[in-house]
């Protein structure tokens, strides 16, 4: 097992994830998500609606691209609601819709 020369260690304080604003990277994270997978990257745009205690994800694609972003049998849609599920912050839900 291999050290790192200590020169290249970075050292230095955190920043809490409760200070960070978790909204935002997640909305970055479907946005980035989405443009992989489509074939017209500059079509996507997600929004984001924001309720007592959840928040809703719109995704929208050109047409042509739903089925791209929705996969088959909703398999590519169910795996960014997962990992939007996974990064919610504590006590909030974070929900991805997809729109025509």
């Amino acid at each position: 097992m291999k050290r790192r020369p200590r020169s290249r260690v970075v050292r230095g304080r955190r920043t809490p994830a409760a200070h960070s604003e978790p909204q935002t990277g997640l909305r970055e994270l479907v946005s980035y998500l989405a443009r992989g997978l489509v074939d017209e990257p500059e079509a996507v745009a997600v929004t984001e609606v924001k309720r007592e205690g959840e928040s809703v994800l719109e995704l929208r694609v050109a047409p042509n691209d739903l089925g791209n972003v929705i996969g088959r049998n909703g398999r590519t849609a169910k795996a960014m609601r997962t990992l939007l599920a996974a990064g919610a912050p504590a006590g909030e839900e974070v929900f991805l819709e997809i729109l025509d």
